[in-house]
């Protein structure tokens, strides 16, 4: 299973409330396809053969024409209509069923409860006769296609009479078939009916992703494992800003190791999150924000980015860190391929020790050549005992003049940054004369 832990989701807002990465994807229509959605979010893949599969799924849907198909008013009625109660329907009771039926039909007071059978039973004959329709031509067009997802709505439609089916939805209903569908749909194949609505949930879900591709500008990755790329992403940007600067992220083995320096508003928290939500919808078999992403297979992503204090259990900032880089580590020693991403190493603790710190673990990481890592730091010096031969030292770029003032350009740029932007924006704004008595 894809390692990904409660730290790293929260770092890359995987499910903040109303803005967080699975709602920039939810375009869904019903409730059980929003549901859905929040699922695959949950739950990323461990295989390569599960990745490919689920972008194969995302692609095929995308070109489904659902129509009215997905109504979520529809899919509310017909999970009431599922769970409301039944007689049991076996064939000695069947008879008293239709005179207790016919009895209430000519009562006012179940005249809903009549129409919402009526059309709840219409209703479900559509939804098999479109899985049919569709996934049934396409098996018949393309005998040597095979996907899990095509098997199982083409199968669960041969549990039912298709040319019965079909009468269903072509006008009134005779009553004796619909006193037999609805006693097939809420009793004998209950368990199926319910798995008909989950199939439309999914494909809910997976043509949602499937317009995010346009709306957010996101291309299906490519995973490949030729030696020394480990991954090459073009033109990646953040999916949640709108007017976002794009950059090129290329991590080899022989420099697996990033260093990313600048001051604080130059953008690297958010370069850190790009890195790791491309990461992330990669691994759940989804499009990445990217004009291209290459990339090898990695067993689990963990980030350290917003941590934070633990007053209760009187952890301090930096005592929060160690016990994060001790996860990290752990999870190192025991899973093979991972990328791993920290921002701001070390900064609950004074310069020198986190000066003397950075060096050793850097030095230890790069024992692990499999692996990625991404550290930010506002530690400029440490970059002097570096080995360059494996770690990359980058910066954001950051243009500083007395008449413009500073611009943020978020450019990635190879090297270190040496900008003081906190002396420079104090001796700008006269602060320090402000102290002057």
């Amino acid at each position: 299973m894809f390692i990904i832990d409660t730290q790293t989701k929260s770092d890359l807002s995987i499910f903040t409330r109303m803005d967080g990465l699975c709602d920039l994807f939810d375009t869904t229509k019903t409730v059980g396809g929003s549901r859905f959605l929040s699922g695959l979010f949950n739950s990323p893949l461990s295989s390569l053969d599960e990745i490919t599969t689920r972008q194969e799924e995302i692609q095929l849907v995308s070109n489904i024409d659902f129509g009215k198909t997905l109504d979520k008013f529809m899919f509310d009625d017909l999970e009431r209509y599922l769970r409301s109660s039944n007689v049991s329907f076996s064939g000695r009771q069947k008879n008293v069923y239709l005179h207790n039926l016919l009895i209430r039909l000519q009562s006012l007071r179940y005249q809903e409860e009549r129409i919402l059978i009526s059309r709840s039973v219409s209703e479900i004959a559509n939804l098999i006769i479109f899985l049919n329709n569709y996934f049934g031509q396409m098996l018949a067009e393309r005998k040597d296609f095979s996907n899990g997802l095509v098997d199982r709505c083409k199968k669960i439609t041969t549990n039912f009479n298709l040319a019965e089916i079909s009468q269903l939805v072509s006008g009134k209903i005779p009553l004796k078939l619909l006193v037999k569908y609805d006693s097939i749909f809420r009793d004998s194949h209950k368990q199926i009916t319910k798995g008909i609505l989950e199939i439309f949930y999914e494909l809910d879900a997976l043509y949602a992703v499937g317009l995010s591709i346009p709306r957010m500008n996101l291309t299906f990755p490519k995973f490949e494992n030729n030696g020394e790329r480990l991954c090459n992403l073009k033109g990646c940007h953040n999916p949640y800003l709108t007017n976002p600067v794009k950059n090129d992220v290329y991590v080899e083995r022989r420099n697996n190791i990033w260093f990313l320096t600048g001051a604080n508003m130059t953008g690297k928290s958010t370069l850190l999150k790009t890195i790791g939500i491309a990461i992330y919808l990669a691994h759940m078999g989804f499009p990445v924000p990217a004009e291209q992403m290459n990339t090898v297979h990695f067993t689990g992503l963990v980030t350290s980015i917003n941590l934070k204090d633990d007053i209760e259990k009187g952890h301090s900032h930096f005592f929060s860190e160690i016990f994060r880089l001790k996860y990290i580590a752990e999870t190192l020693q025991n899973n093979g391929r991972l990328v791993v991403i920290i921002d701001e190493l070390f900064k609950g603790t004074n310069y020198d020790d986190a000066y003397q710190a950075t060096i050793k673990v850097l030095e230890k990481l790069a024992n692990y050549t499999d692996s990625i890592f991404i550290i930010s730091s506002h530690l400029t010096d440490v970059t002097d005992e570096l080995d360059k031969s494996r770690i990359d030292l980058k910066y954001l770029v950051t243009n500083v003049s007395q008449d413009t003032g500073i611009k943020f350009t978020y450019q990635l740029g190879t090297g270190v940054s040496k900008q003081k932007l906190g002396l420079w924006l104090l001796e700008k704004e006269n602060v320090l004369s402000l102290l002057d008595r």
